[in-house]
């Protein structure tokens, strides 16, 4: 039982791994499936972490990953679920109902943004990191763990390189047209 629970989870962060984000992104969608609830799924990537691991080392970039995860930990509700994929991504998934609107997730991702982005102690230096958010839902923008996890993926690096102040979604909601998008990324602080 030990030797499994290791398995699921990332050394370095004590967050679960990869393996374990995948097969709970299974189960979340066969429940899904089935009627219950939706959920999202938020892709992180940070930003100006490459920055961190050149100047001061790669044991300060450790550091800061794993102050990175209990920031992540604290910054969600019970029951949505962080996890970490490899490298300084990660990913939230976070069950949705039907009142969890566009607006909601905004508000959740900027919650986990301002958390990361506090600025942190490493080795004698103030260091601050960012982080840019891809936004999927279950069921509007895939039924499959591929298709979620891409649409994710694809928005995150959008909000990297656009004018989303760092958060977009994988789609817009119904009826928003591109001067919504346009008014919505303006609007974020």
């Amino acid at each position: 039982l030990r030797i499994r629970h290791l398995a699921g989870v990332d050394s370095l962060t004590n967050l679960p791994n990869r393996r374990w984000a995948l097969q709970q992104l299974a189960r979340m969608i066969a429940r899904g499936r089935r009627g219950s609830e939706g959920f999202a799924l938020l892709s992180l990537d940070l930003d100006g972490f490459k920055p961190v691991n050149d100047t001061y080392g790669h044991a300060a970039g450790d550091l800061v990953l794993a102050e990175i995860g209990r920031r992540l930990m604290a910054s969600v509700r019970p029951g949505d679920q962080v996890a970490r994929m490899g490298g300084d991504e990660f990913v939230l998934l976070v069950p949705t109902d039907g009142s969890n609107d566009q607006d909601w997730l905004c508000a959740v991702a900027l919650r986990v943004q301002a958390a990361i982005n506090r600025p942190m102690a490493i080795e004698g230096h103030w260091v601050v990191v960012g982080a840019s958010i891809g936004i999927a839902r279950f069921p509007e923008d895939g039924d499959q763990s591929e298709v979620l996890l891409r649409k994710a993926d694809e928005a995150m690096y959008r909000a990297k390189h656009g004018r989303a102040h760092g958060i977009e979604f994988a789609s817009r909601r119904p009826g928003a047209t591109d001067e919504d998008a346009d008014a919505d990324a303006d609007a974020r602080p």
